[in-house]
């Protein structure tokens, strides 16, 4: 049975809404955005902070330090303009970012692990949506485990050499199904 266009699009952006429908509970992650610093100088982010303040994130920091904290970075020239470049340069200077702002830096750390956290999760199960389908549902754990591997490692994947594997496998003993045909 085909679908028509319009139901395969409907169900596409039905899943993208889906998919970015708890976004909005890290807009405070803006705090660090160096970027935004400049206008941050004149306007204190009232909006993030709220929203920082509702997450389940907020017993984590010191909220009063945290402020006067953001306050102080907000009013620095010569930041870089991304989070991560800043802490390479804390890193490799060592500007002591952890002790002399430790709210702000907890703030950055977080900021730093939840996309990746996030996003890699997220890639997983898209993953395994699209591997196991009606035709796989009985699929062992192991073989599907194994094709999602595949699956999220796919450039990986692609540059292995597939003579030297296969001819690995085929001198191997151990092995379900005999490959070379002996008379």
């Amino acid at each position: 049975m085909r679908r028509s266009g319009k139901e395969v699009i409907d169900k596409m952006l039905r899943c993208l809404g889906d998919r970015f429908s708890g976004i909005d509970q890290f807009k405070f992650l803006s705090l660090v955005d160096t970027s935004k610093y400049p206008s941050y100088r004149d306007r204190f982010p009232q909006d993030a902070w709220n929203q920082l303040l509702q997450s389940p994130y907020a017993g984590a920091f010191d909220l009063p330090a945290l402020k006067r904290q953001l306050i102080a970075m907000f009013k620095r020239d010569h930041l870089p303009s991304h989070l991560d470049e800043l802490v390479r340069q804390n890193h490799e200077l060592g500007l002591h970012l952890a002790t002399s702002t430790e709210q702000f830096a907890r703030l950055a750390e977080l900021a730093l692990t939840i996309p990746l956290t996030v996003s890699s999760a997220e890639r997983s199960f898209s993953t395994l949506k699209r591997i196991k389908d009606r035709v796989r549902t009985t699929m062992a754990d192991g073989r599907l485990s194994d094709l999602s591997i595949l699956s999220v490692e796919k450039n990986l994947a692609k540059r292995l050499n597939r003579d030297i594997i296969i001819d690995r496998f085929a001198a191997s003993k151990n092995r379900r199904i005999k490959l070379l045909y002996k008379d």
